[in-house]
């Protein structure tokens, strides 16, 4: 993890362009999920960072942080929802387990050649971002799953001065990740998963 993060503040020292799949993009919020009760939803949240298939620490705690409040935020677009991180207020869990994986050539290889050349090498760094979601009421009956991912790639090059004028990298990786929180939200509201509990 503190290589990628390294990656892309080197990156981001000499300028750079972002791109992303953009399957999900410009996802729209979900302001009503219409269900019979106000849902009280505790989101569990797990990050696994994995360079050519091989696990990687994670120790980066703010960007664990970012991810939880940005899924309890998404959530809470809708005036419906409430949450809670504690157990026992919850009437239904989030399983949201997110999967960043890229390689050797992206975290190390490309960006030291360029580095060596002071940038006038262009570093490219991609890596797969892939969110899972478990939804389960407040039995751990699993009531429904959903998996949205897509691509981020950088290009950064010295010569790429003006790029961070128009689109700066760290908008791309925010609204990526925005996008497919709210599209794991669209596919809640369309499975109606927050129905009405049995009492």
């Amino acid at each position: 993890m503190n290589k990628i993060l390294l990656v892309l503040l080197t990156i981001l020292s000499i300028n750079c362009l972002s791109f992303r799949s953009g399957e999900y993009k410009n996802t729209e919020p979900v302001r009503q999920y219409e269900a019979p009760q106000n849902p009280v939803v505790k989101v569990n949240l797990k990050y696994h960072y994995l360079v050519d298939d091989a696990h990687q620490p994670v120790t980066n705690q703010v960007l664990l942080d970012s991810w939880l409040k940005m899924a309890e935020d998404t959530l809470k677009e809708s005036s419906e929802i409430s949450t809670t991180r504690e157990d026992v207020l919850a009437t239904y869990y989030w399983d949201l387990t997110v999967k960043e994986e890229t390689t050797v050539l992206s975290t190390t290889i490309s960006p030291a050649i360029s580095g060596a050349t002071l940038g006038i090498i262009p570093a490219y760094t991609r890596s797969n971002i892939t969110v899972k979601s478990i939804l389960k009421d407040k039995k751990e009956n699993v009531l429904g799953e959903f998996s949205k991912g897509e691509s981020l790639s950088f290009v950064g090059q010295i010569f790429l001065v003006f790029a961070n004028v128009f689109i700066k990298p760290v908008d791309t990786i925010m609204a990526q990740r925005q996008d497919l929180l709210r599209a794991t939200c669209v596919e809640i509201k369309k499975n109606n998963i927050f129905k009405n509990k049995k009492k």
